[in-house]
């Protein structure tokens, strides 16, 4: 199989006026395919952006995608992953940077259909000033989805008292012989690790760039 990979970067001016942006992503991968889509997305404040994206596997597809929100005053984004074909694979890595008081709400379900596949989805974001984001996530297994292994994670880091992050993981699994896992977490920055770069000589605005 040849391995494919794509992507794109969504900008525009500040000067502009209000605007919605939605755009939809659709990856139909073939027996033995591999491909991998990245985006990026840094609107102006100007923008409210609507993001579909959603990915089928066949038998032996692997897919990988990468997508980061950075702009925009408002995110909406959904990602959809099936692997419909037995030994499909997905790997997806989303991160948000968030400021001001823009907003994120990120919806992600990964869905096995059948045997021997393999699904993982990380979230990871930080958040700072009054700015707020939820992070939903699913798995989904059904009962035809023998020995399928999936893995979703949501993790947000706030940098200042008005920052909000929330995580919400999710199971629906059909059948017992199966490896699904989640793991959450919404946090402060971690004032030992502050500490303990300080002691090294850094100041405590560097030190929190570097967590």
């Amino acid at each position: 199989a040849v391995f494919l990979d794509e992507g794109y970067t969504l900008n525009s001016s500040e000067n502009q006026s209000r605007t919605v942006h939605s755009n939809v992503i659709e990856l139909h991968l073939r027996e033995g395919a591999q491909f991998g889509f990245h985006s990026i997305q840094a609107y102006g404040k100007h923008v409210a952006h609507l993001s579909n994206k959603r990915a089928a596997c066949d038998k032996d597809s692997q897919v990988t995608l990468t997508g980061a929100h950075l702009g925009s005053a408002a995110t909406r984004s959904r990602l959809d992953t099936l692997m419909k074909g037995e030994g499909a694979s997905v790997s997806s890595i989303e991160v948000v940077f968030g400021s001001g008081k823009q907003r994120f709400d990120l919806v992600s379900d990964l869905m096995h259909t059948r045997s021997n596949t393999i699904g993982s989805n990380v979230v990871r974001g930080v958040i700072r000033n009054e700015a707020k984001s939820i992070f939903k996530g699913m798995i989904r297994i059904s009962s035809e989805a023998k020995n399928a292994k999936s893995y979703l994670a949501e993790h947000a880091m706030l940098l200042d008292p008005g920052a909000k992050a929330d995580a919400i993981p999710g199971l629906e699994v059909e059948t017992n012989e199966v490896k699904a896992t989640h793991s959450a977490s919404v946090a402060q920055v971690d004032e030992e690790g502050i500490f303990y770069l300080m002691s090294r000589g850094f100041t405590r605005s560097e030190a929190t760039k570097m967590l």
